[in-house]
């Protein structure tokens, strides 16, 4: 795929530029270890696409395939990741043109969704994604969780021996809107993350992975915390509890929700929740995520303003709605309870979807 568009050319990046590549997202990262990249660049990314200025690479995105719960399904999903730009080529439009050939690589292969972590949320938002997901963190003193699990369930593991924890997480996951399907590939990348002290411990209901070297002082940072009922929550809460000693004094844990330790009832010491967005998503092919429910005949018709002029519309749309291609994904996961929205989802509809929180784990 070659578009020109004035005197820059975008099309796939092929391996004869891995090099040029690294040193693009080095400088934009401040990551510097070109092996890691080079492992990024061959084994993670499905596709690259980049903005050549008279045969030089200047800027990059690129595109990894997942599988993310909507509803009940697993849909197709086309992760943007690596999104940089050389420093004297920026300003110029040039990630919006990688972003479209992403887009349209992606719509011609009939994948319904597309995500994304933002360096901006404005600048994606006029690029018609939107948040569709937000997570908490809860910030609190050790001594201060509750004891009521047992922690002598769960057991530490290698590293390497993700697999014992990774039909957990797929059980764990398919709970939420948004959460994407880890692949091994996934599932190495995070373990070894050089910038974290990663330790797993597993029970046979949940999982933990810690990270004890977070940036903050004497703090413990639970990286993630899957658990398939409330007995395996407690006992992993149990578990952190005892990490009061002379390393840690305080715990920061990403949840989906707030309310499983509101219920406790805890009052002195406050606990503190930080409310945040996370994932960014936007509708890719209309038709492929309706058909992929059923719903082409009965959904209603809406108009979709895309400013990258890759989503159609559905139906006939004059009268009916009109989403940006992110609000579309943010009504049928339920952020969005705008009027519009109530005339496309239907009771119907909120079955379909709505049912579930949304709530993305995988950071890519």
């Amino acid at each position: 795929m070659i578009v020109k568009s004035g005197e820059h050319v975008v099309k796939s990046i092929s391996a004869d530029d891995l090099e040029r590549a690294i040193d693009i997202w080095s400088m934009s990262f401040g990551f510097y270890d070109r092996v890691r990249w080079r492992t990024f660049f061959e084994t993670y990314l499905n596709e690259r696409f980049g903005v050549y200025h008279d045969g030089y690479l200047v800027s990059i995105a690129g595109i990894i395939h997942f599988e993310m719960w909507l509803g009940d399904k697993l849909v197709p999903c086309g992760g943007i990741s690596a999104v940089s730009c050389d420093p004297a080529f920026r300003r110029q439009g040039l990630i919006r043109e990688c972003l479209r050939a992403c887009l349209q690589s992606l719509y011609d292969k009939r994948v319904p969704v597309s995500t994304l972590w933002p360096f901006s949320y404005p600048f994606y938002q006029r690029l018609g994604y939107e948040v569709s997901d937000f997570k908490y963190t809860l910030e609190a003193n050790l001594s201060s969780l509750p004891d009521l699990g047992d922690s002598t369930v769960f057991r530490k593991l290698a590293l390497d021996d993700f697999d014992q924890i990774a039909k957990v997480h797929d059980q764990w996951i398919a709970n939420c809107n948004m959460s994407l399907r880890r692949s091994k590939h996934q599932w190495i990348r995070l373990v070894n993350n050089p910038q974290r002290e990663t330790s797993i411990y597993a029970s046979d209901q949940g999982y933990m992975l810690w990270n004890t070297r977070s940036p903050k002082e004497r703090t413990l940072e639970v990286v993630e915390f899957a658990y398939l009922n409330r007995q395996a929550f407690l006992d992993g809460l149990s578990l952190v509890r005892r990490m009061d000693d002379l390393n840690f004094d305080k715990v920061e844990i990403t949840l989906p929700s707030p309310e499983p330790v509101i219920a406790f009832g805890i009052t002195d010491p406050q606990m503190k929740f930080v409310y945040k967005p996370g994932v960014m998503a936007r509708v890719v092919h209309t038709e492929a995520l309706l058909e992929t429910f059923g719903l082409q005949d009965t959904a209603g018709a809406f108009k979709i303003e895309d400013p990258l002029s890759i989503s159609p519309s559905h139906k006939s749309a004059e009268n009916g709605p009109v989403f940006t291609p992110g609000r579309l994904i943010q009504t049928m996961v339920g952020i969005n309870n705008t009027a519009d929205a109530k005339q496309i989802i239907e009771p119907s509809l909120v079955d379909v979807f709505a049912h579930k929180k949304p709530f993305c784990v995988e950071f890519f």
